[in-house]
């Protein structure tokens, strides 16, 4: 109402709300009171719809209704016993738990380390500056996070409540987009991961399952890495008439078909390898114990001979 209003909290007081209405022109300082025994840094806030809740214990909390929509409805500073006294706005700077509705939410964080769950519907998701949490379930839909927190050691983090990693069903890199397919039907991009302008900012840099896996950046890329080409195996254009290893013959320029070598002798072209030459020189060391009247080194158009081939050539194209 109007004035400055002051709304007093005790252990043990349950889940109770306030809905405040006066616009602040300005001056005006409405006070939530914590009474003994409640320690400020066991609070907890968080963004629901559009109040904010303040989290002491399963038992006790505070709903103040509106607040991140209406400045009519906001508190202004907190107290506690010992005459300590904090603004709002500065608590929730030490980290906000931000949870969607069942609609098609748009969930934005505040400076400090936040939790975020979209739950149900297609939302979107952004942390903003701090080590912040994305929480998902299965059924919550088709996602998307939107980082840009470039502070050196920044470390956020997505969590899977009920999903295992190998309920994982595609690591994609659309784009610069990083897509995480999961469930039934269930998506989650990170927009930007991949951009090379700035990948620092726009990463998230861990993913833990409930099978207590935790994926790194690195691991992610990997993920996502092409398969490596396959090796192909090129041949030459040369024509199937051009041996590469040398071809054995029985006979030579000279000798009648009636009267064969008993040693074959192999006609070698001018691109033998080196398995080639040895071969050449182990046929010429034996041709050494042939009789008189083996084939000679050599195969020329003159020959007339019939040819036989003791080794089958090995052509490549």
């Amino acid at each position: 109402y109007e004035g400055n209003d002051t709304f007093v909290f005790n252990l043990g007081d349950g889940q109770d709300t306030i809905a405040e209405t006066f616009y602040d022109q300005g001056g005006k300082e409405d006070v939530l009171s914590f009474g003994a025994g409640i320690d400020a840094s066991k609070l907890r806030f968080g963004w629901v719809g559009n109040d904010l809740v303040v989290h002491y214990s399963d038992k006790d909390g505070i709903t103040i209704k509106e607040w991140f929509t209406d400045d009519r409805k906001k508190i202004e500073l907190v107290k506690f016993a010992d005459g300590k006294t904090a603004t709002v706005a500065s608590l929730i700077e030490r980290g906000l738990s931000v949870t969607g509705t069942t609609a098609n939410d748009n969930l934005v964080g505040n400076v400090g380390s936040d939790t975020l769950f979209g739950g149900i519907g297609n939302d979107t998701l952004s942390g903003g500056t701090g080590n912040d949490t994305y929480v998902f379930e299965r059924g919550n839909g088709v996602d998307i996070i939107v980082e840009n927190d470039s502070t050196v050691g920044n470390n956020d983090t997505v969590q899977f409540k009920d999903v295992k990693s190998t309920d994982v069903t595609a690591v994609q890199k659309v784009g610069s987009n990083l897509v995480i397919k999961y469930g039934a039907s269930d998506q989650l991009t990170v927009e930007k991961y991949f951009d090379t302008t700035n990948a620092v900012a726009y990463r998230v840099e861990r993913f833990i399952f409930s099978d207590k896996v935790s994926w790194t950046n690195t691991q992610i890329d990997t993920k996502v890495a092409p398969a490596a080409a396959p090796v192909s195996v090129s041949r030459s254009k040369r024509s199937l008439d051009e041996p590469e290893i040398a071809v054995c013959y029985r006979g030579g320029p000279g000798m009648s078909t009636t009267r064969q070598p008993e040693v074959a002798v192999c006609t070698m072209g001018s691109r033998a390898n080196g398995v080639d030459q040895q071969l050449n020189a182990m046929v010429s060391a034996m041709s050494a114990f042939a009789p008189q009247g083996a084939a000679v080194l050599g195969h020329g158009p003159s020959a007339q001979d019939i040819y036989v081939p003791v080794l089958a050539p090995n052509r490549l194209m």
